[in-house]
Formats: structure tokens, sequence, C-alpha cells
């Protein structure tokens, strides 16, 4: 059955393999995408939490805040025990240092500004821990003391709102860790300094309702945070830390509630301190479990987003595995397809047309019983064979008939002086002969029919078919070759071949002479070859071209099936390109990369050559892709690599490696210092704002670099000393680049 195909129909089937292979290559993204994202959700939860601003920002909350500096230091004021003081002096020592290494971070001047005020609110309350000794030491009460120890907390309070605010864990809803950290974020606050504790000890000493209030509403928001963790299907540690949390809570609403009745009594601020003392060991030790649960089930998050990657790897390595199969298979299969539809029955078909042209009349003509296009031609040689040996029995009846002439002409003039009676004989012999050329010549019209009945069968192919005689001239020319080549059937008649298919070291009107024992066609007779055509307006197409030759009536002709491929190359071309370039930026790719530095090396290496090596990361791109979006993200790659195409020489090769890692091979630069130079252009040029679909953006690079040969031979070794120059330029402050040299293999085995 597959012998019938047509051509139409096994390019159908063609395009079919190729569609179900897409689908599979489809089904195997999609599930390949689905695990990245999951895997892409859980580490942005995972960078959150292990954020180093975020812990920062947490720990000066804890230290300043509940059980700590405000809450030991109303404590002194109030009950003048020394060990407050300590523990005062810990806690602001404690602050202080988390903002000193807040401040080796990069900041924004946001935060700058707000770590500045934490720091002199820090200074403010060291002075007024000092006055406060002073005053027990004169024997002052509490009240006294209270009024010396004033510290304007309004500005700290902002900050740690403004850090708390920048920092604080963005709420996904596949996120319930994320969550549950910015729920114990804002206990500690409204717990601790600025809150609950602050307040309350204010009112204690102060008794000004105010505090009261204020003291009620973070009473108020405790409780519903820790109503808001209880719907987050908490563990067993944290129900029972939040239950500590919410008695003791429950405690100090009741406690403030004391504290306003016997200020209304006109109590003093140590009687009412002793009647609403409050132990607070259960709450701060369930902030602490809290904590411990948050941090355990983070490193179950991690553990989540691994065996997610492993899933993901075994899913793309058996995808790969599936792909090569199945390319494989479309190999063979198109090759199998081919030789069985198209090259064997031609290559058999152009057998019987040589052995016909060489007078072998009984030869067996294969395929006719097929109902493509082979078939088709089949049937049109057999017609072809039959009028052949139609006028093979003509031309010998006419033979006999000419040799019969002659000999009764002969005869006729022997017999010229004979009798009457011999005269009508000779007459009857000539009408005989008249008879025979009559069907001489219908024989010779039933092969003129046969020979148009070809010619119509011949147009109906979707390929060209130009027969050309022994002088190189076209003598047939079908329907399918005038749309290819843009002539008529007329025009095409007599014109050289070499106007279709014009020989390359020739001029179209300047073809050599054609000898059939010379012709370049002799060469590839039996086989399909590719050859440029060109069509009437001088344009130049690929073409596929099979070449036959054949005599007829002792004469050889060549017989040349033509097809257009152009529509293939480009295909092919547009394969080749995706393969070497990377999609969003059409830099050259990791695989492009990877053969250009080969190459370079190997070339380095003959002449005797330098070749440089970049490799670049982009500063503060993650920023970019949080705040604004991956298009604004991926339009920001598209305007770094238009400035590194023109920065760097053609011969250079710029390539995107992945993400927002960049590499450039510069080949024979005319000297190693000259890499430094080009690095601070390219780090000038790439930090200057930029302004990408409204937003005004401004990044760095830092850049690494390492040459040949003095830093490696081969391209691994060369791409590890740039990627350790990488990192020595990164731990300088970024933005900057490095050259490698020893010492930093040395630094990283020190470390």
């Amino acid at each position: 059955m597959i012998q019938h195909l047509s051509l139409k129909q096994s390019s159908g089937l063609f395009i079919l393999t190729i569609l179900l292979a897409g689908i599979l290559l489809e089904v195997g993204l999609s599930i390949t995408g689905r695990h990245l994202q999951q895997i892409e959700n859980a580490w942005e939860s995972f960078e959150a939490e292990r954020s180093e601003k975020g812990r920062l920002e947490t720990t000066l909350l804890a230290t300043m805040g509940y059980g700590r500096m405000i809450h030991d230091f109303k404590n002194f004021i109030i009950r003048q025990d020394p060990k407050y003081a300590n523990k005062v002096r810990d806690s602001i020592g404690a602050a202080q240092a988390v903002v000193d290494q807040y401040t080796t971070l990069d900041l924004t001047a946001v935060e700058t500004a707000a770590l500045g005020d934490i720091h002199k609110t820090l200074q403010a309350y060291r002075v007024a821990l000092h006055e406060v000794e002073k005053g027990i030491a004169a024997g002052w009460g509490a009240e006294s003391l209270d009024a010396v120890a004033v510290v304007d907390d309004r500005n700290a309070f902002l900050s740690l709102q403004t850090l708390r605010a920048m920092h604080e864990p963005k709420v996904s809803e596949n996120s319930g860790i994320t969550k549950k950290s910015k729920l114990a974020s804002r206990l500690r606050y409204r717990l601790g300094y600025g809150g609950m504790i602050h307040n309350f000890k204010n009112y204690v000493l102060r008794q000004e309702s105010k505090y009261f209030d204020q003291a009620n509403v973070a009473i108020l928001d405790v409780t519903t945070l820790i109503s808001q963790w209880q719907k987050l299907d908490p563990t067993v540690g944290e129900k029972t830390a939040l239950t500590s949390i919410e008695e003791t809570v429950a405690i100090y609403e009741a406690s403030l509630n004391r504290a306003s009745e016997l200020a209304a009594d006109g109590a003093t601020i140590e009687k009412i301190d002793t009647q609403v003392r409050v132990n607070d060991s259960r709450a701060l030790r369930a902030l602490n479990i809290l904590d411990r649960e948050i941090a355990a089930q983070i490193d179950q998050t991690a553990r989540d987003v691994l065996l997610t990657f492993e899933q993901v790897s075994n899913v793309h390595n058996i995808l790969t595995w599936s792909m090569r199969l199945l390319v494989g298979v479309l190999i063979f299969l198109s090759f199998w397809l081919m030789h069985r539809l198209f090259i064997e029955p031609i290559r058999t078909l152009a057998h019987a047309m040589t052995e016909l042209a060489n007078g072998n009349s009984d030869v067996y003509v294969p395929g006719r019983q097929l109902t493509n296009e082979i078939g088709t031609m089949a049937k049109a040689f057999a017609v072809f064979k039959g009028n052949a040996i139609s006028r093979a029995e003509a031309e010998e009846n006419l033979a006999k008939t000419n040799a019969e002439l002659q000999s009764q002409v002969g005869e006729l003039r022997r017999m010229r002086q004979q009798s009457e009676e011999q005269t009508t004989s000779a007459l009857g012999l000539a009408e005989n002969l008249v008879s025979a050329r009559a069907s001489a010549d219908e024989a010779v019209r039933k092969a003129e029919a046969n020979e148009q009945r070809i010619s119509s069968i011949v147009d109906t192919v979707n390929d060209a078919i130009v027969t050309i005689g022994s002088d190189g001239k076209i003598e047939s020319f079908n329907r399918a070759a005038e749309n290819a080549f843009g002539y008529s059937r007329g025009e095409a008649i007599s014109l050289h071949i070499g106007v279709l298919l014009p020989d390359p070291n020739h001029a179209a009107d300047d073809q050599p002479p054609f000898s059939i024992e010379e012709s370049p066609l002799m060469q590839v007779l039996g086989r399909t070859t590719e050859h440029e055509g060109r069509r009437r307006d001088g344009t130049l197409f690929p073409a596929e071209i099979a070449i036959n030759l054949m005599q007829i009536e002792g004469k050889a002709k060549f017989t040349g099936v033509i097809r257009d491929i152009t529509e293939r190359k480009a295909a092919e071309k547009e394969v080749r390109r995706l393969a070497l370039t990377d999609p969003l930026t059409g830099l050259a790719n990791r695989n492009q990369f990877q053969t250009k530095f080969d190459e370079a090396i190997e070339l380095a290496k003959r002449r005797g050559d330098v070749v440089g090596l970049m490799m670049l990361d982009l500063d503060k791109f993650k920023p970019v892709n949080d705040t604004y979006g991956h298009p604004v993200g991926d339009a920001l790659l598209i305007e770094v690599s238009e400035k590194l195409k023109e920065l760097f020489r053609a011969t250079d090769t710029v390539a995107r490696l992945g993400g927002d890692e960049f590499a450039v091979i510069l080949v024979d630069p005319d000297s190693t210092a000259r890499l430094g130079a080009l690095a601070n252009r390219v780090i000038e040029t790439i930090s200057a704002p930029t302004v990408i679909e409204g937003h005004n953006i401004q990044i760095g690079t830092s850049i690494g670099i390492s040459h040949f040969p003095e830093h490696g031979k081969t391209p691994e070794s060369l791409v590890l000393c740039a990627d350790k120059a990488l990192y020595a330029a990164k731990d300088a402050g970024r933005s900057t680049h490095r050259i490698f040299d020893a010492s930093m293999n040395s630094d990283e085995s020190k470390t």
C-alpha cells in the first residue's frame, strides 16, 4: 500500500510525523515548566526567609523590644535593680552590633537614613541609662528618674517600620511558611519596642491615657495576629507557643486594667508595679519556639526544592533521550520512504528507459500498478515503449516496402519491352506499393498521437522535466518547468541548458561547447544532486536534480527531473540559527560559545596569539525582575546585549550563557593590558542609567578576565580562572573588574 502514496500524501506523512514529535516535545516541556515554576516559587520563599537584611531587621527588633532593651530599661527605672542596667547595656551593645553589621551591606538611601535614626536612639538610651544610674545614686524616685530618662522614640519607631516594610517576606498563596514568618515579625513588633510592653511600662510610670489606649490597641493586634496564625495549619509546637503568648497577653490586659484602677486611687508607681508584675518567661520561650519552628519548616522547604529539581532533571533526561530516539527514527523513516517511494522506482524506470534506448524492446516496465506520480511516469513510459515498438515495426515495414519497390522497378525496366500483359502486372504491383505506403503513414500518425499523450501526462507532474539534446539545447519543457523557471515552452525550446542550470565558472551567455562525453551531467547520472537554477528574471534558487541518459533513434538525450528546494533550505538554515543563538538577545548561546572558544584556542596555538576571555555578571539585576517584572527584565537584557555588540569587534564573540551571565571571547587583543581598559569601558557603558518601558533603571556589572596562554591552555581552565576573577570582583564591591592571578587560587584554598 505504501508504494501507492502520492508525493502530496508522502509530504503529509512527513509533516504528521514531525507534528507528533512536536506534541511529544511540548508535553515534556510543559511538565518541565510546571516543575520549574514550583522550584521558582519555593526558592523565592526560601530566599525571602534566608534574606540577610530580613534576618538582621528581625534580630534588631527582638533586641530592642519585648524582654530586652526597652523592657529592661523601664523595669530599671521602676525597680532600680542593677541587674536590669546590665541587661540594658548588653541589649544596647547587641543592637548597635546589628546596626553596624547592617551598614556593611549594599544599602539604599532610605535604609541608610533609617539606620542612622536607630543609631541615634540607641545612643540616647545609653545616655539616659547613665542619667538614671546617677539619679538612683542620688536617691531619686521612679517618677523623677523617668523625667530625666525621656527619649524621643518616634524616629526609631518609623525607621523600624520602614525596614520591616522593605524586607518583610512577600506573601505567596502557596507559601504558608512566608505568611508565618511575616506574622512572627509582626508579633515581635506589636509586643515589644513601640508596642504592648513599651506602652504598658510607660502607663505604669506616667498614668497617661494615651499609653493605656496604645497598649490596648497593641494587645488587640497581638490577639488578631495569633488568630491569623492559627488558620495556617500550625504545628503542635506552634500551637503550644501561641497559647503561651495568648495567655501572657491576657494577663497583661488584666494587669493594664488593674493598673488603671490603682492609678485612679492615687497609688504610687512602685505599688502599681508590685500589683501588676507579669512573668514573661513563657511568652519569651514561645517566641523562640516560633522562630525555631519556622527555621525547621524553611529547611524542609529547601529539601523539597532539591527533590523537585531532581524530578525535573529526570524528566529532562527522559525527554532528551526520547527526542534523540525520535529524531533517529525520523531520519531512518525519511531515508527509507524516499528510497522506497522515489529513488528505487525512478532508478528502475531509468534502467528500463536505457534498455529501451539501446534497442531492447522486451524490457519490463515496473510500477504501472501504482496510483501516484511514479505510476503516472511508468504508464507514460509504457505508452512510449509501445510507440517505439510501433515505430520500429513501421520503419521495418517501410524498409521492406522500399526494397520490394526497388526490386519491382528493376523488374519493370527489364520487362519494359515486354507485352502489355506484363505492363498491366507491373501496374498492379505499383498499386500494392501505394497501399503499403499508406499503412506506414498511418503507423507514423499513431506514434505522433502517442507522443502527444505522453506530453500531456508529463505536464501533470509537479516536478520540472526537461529533455536535452546532444548539443546541449532544450528539446522538451513541461508545465512544471515553466512555473519553476518562468519561461514558456516556446521560449525554452532550443535554449542552451546553461541558461537554466548555469556553470558557475562561465557566464550564462558564454557557456562552453556541449559534449556528451565531457558533459558534467555524465558525472551525476542515476543520482540526485543539488545545483543552482536560474529563473528568467535572473534570480537563482537551489534545486534538486536527477539526470538520466537515453538513446532515441541512435541519438543521445538527457532527461532531467528538477525540484525547487528553496523552502527546505530556508527551514534548514533557520534550524541551524536557532541551535546556535540565544532566542531572547540574538547573541551566541552556550553551544556556539564553546565552539568559538575551541576554534580561537586552536588558532592561537598555531599562530602564537593571545586569546582573552571576559565573564560578566549583571549587578542588581534581580531587583529589576522583582520590582518591575520579567518583561522589563528581558527588555533590559536585550539593551545590555546591544551595548555589548557595539563595544566589541566583529571578530570577537559575545555570548549569553544564561540568566544575566554573559561572556566575551577576544581574538588576538592588542595587549593583555587592553583587556582591563576595555573592561572599564564595559562597566561605564552598562552602569549608565537607561529607560526601559518608562522606568529609569540603573544596574552595574562585575567582570572577571583570563587570557591564553598565561592563565590556561584549555577553554575549561580559562573559564575557571575567569570565574575566580569574577568572584574577586564581586568581593571587591561589584561594578569593577579583576584579572586572574595566582593569589586567587591560594585564597580559595584558605577558605
